[in-house]
């Protein structure tokens, strides 16, 4: 079930890992603008785990929400956030996978990612079926989540690894060397989800090749900030993807994001 699951290892890490402070470099009123939206858009989709019918990007109102959560332009930057904007960039993310979850979610019966994790055997794999369909008729909204999440993730690894690079003797405690840890492997198993997901019956090709820039900007970061083997993980699955791909320009941004990947 790793396409359901791929961001749930990031959130609240940021709380091992930075200082409770006011950020120096992130705009906190856009946090707040990103948190509204996050929770209007949920209350607007009350319900929707039931009747399967979440609110869609074509009305203007939903649109107007998901554009403030999902717009990730102001982390397009060439270099880290300040180590203080960990705390609100975690938060973001968590607003993404808020909204996200509407879309994944619709019309299981949950709401919320924590009491489907022990689900196992015929439950796990209807569930999984339901998603996998969930994406296909929600496409352009998965989409933009799919981004938004990378995009987001990118600018939370970055602030890290540049941290670390400073000053190696800042993580060397137990509880801090644990959370980049968790971090790690929830990189890994977000970049997984999101390459798994491409395979999806259903999907055209055009969102495929949509969801390969987010991809290829991630890589060398991601390639700087995991371990060998894992790594390794995300480019032989890649790189499995890849070959299912009859698209060529997928396939060839698929075989460039492993080879990126694997450093």
């Amino acid at each position: 079930m790793r396409r359901i699951f791929h961001a749930l290892m990031i959130i609240a890490l940021a709380g091992v890992l930075a200082p409770n402070a006011i950020a120096a470099g992130f705009d906190a009123n856009q946090l707040k603008a990103i948190e509204k939206a996050a929770s209007d858009f949920r209350a607007m989709a009350a319900g929707s785990e039931t009747s399967g019918q979440p609110p869609r990007q074509s009305d203007p109102k939903v649109a107007a929400l998901l554009n403030i959560v999902f717009d990730t332009s102001a982390l397009n930057l060439n270099t880290p956030l300040p180590f203080s904007d960990l705390n609100n960039v975690n938060d973001w993310l968590l607003q993404v996978l808020n909204a996200g979850s509407v879309y994944i979610l619709a019309g299981t019966g949950y709401t919320d990612f924590s009491k489907i994790v022990s689900l196992g055997g015929p439950a796990q794999e209807a569930l999984q079926q339901k998603v996998a369909a969930n994406t296909v008729a929600f496409a352009p909204e998965m989409g933009r989540y799919v981004d938004s999440q990378l995009n987001v993730m990118q600018a939370l690894i970055m602030i890290v690894t540049a941290d670390m690079a400073a000053d190696p003797q800042k993580l060397t405690g137990a509880m801090q060397q644990k959370g980049v840890a968790d971090m790690r492997q929830g990189l890994v198993t977000t970049l997984v989800g999101a390459i798994t997901m491409l395979p999806t019956d259903g999907l055209s090709d055009d969102w495929r090749r949509e969801r390969l820039p987010a991809l290829a900007a991630v890589a060398p970061k991601a390639a700087a900030f995991l371990l060998p083997d894992q790594r390794k993980t995300v480019h032989d699955i890649s790189l499995q993807v890849a070959q299912t791909m009859s698209d060529a320009a997928v396939k060839d941004g698929l075989t460039a994001f492993a080879q990126a990947v694997g450093g």
